[in-house]
């Protein structure tokens, strides 16, 4: 039986992963083939790539919380990742 520390950190991996796939739909969501020339084509660029690296980063944050829940709660690296984490989601709340 799951504790509930497990659940919670299960549960932001499922939210990680809908960000992900949130994130994999912004080209057609927000039209970025008609948008995204209006502006610079280098700032262009590196709006794409930020988010392809977004998308990466929401993938294995899913990924890590998922199936490496026990190792996150128990673990100094699982616990300073579970921190990284946390301030990733603080930080870009604010």
């Amino acid at each position: 039986m799951y504790k509930f520390e497990e659940a919670v950190v299960s549960a932001g991996g499922i939210y990680n992963l809908a960000f992900g796939i949130y994130h994999l739909i912004f080209w057609k969501l927000f039209n970025w083939k008609k948008d995204l020339k209006k502006i610079h084509s280098v700032n262009r660029g590196i709006m794409q790539v930020l988010n392809l690296c977004l998308i990466f980063l929401f993938f294995v944050m899913a990924y890590v919380s998922i199936f490496n829940t026990k190792d996150l709660l128990y673990t100094g690296i699982g616990k300073a990742l579970l921190i990284s984490f946390t301030l990733f989601w603080l930080l870009r709340s604010i």
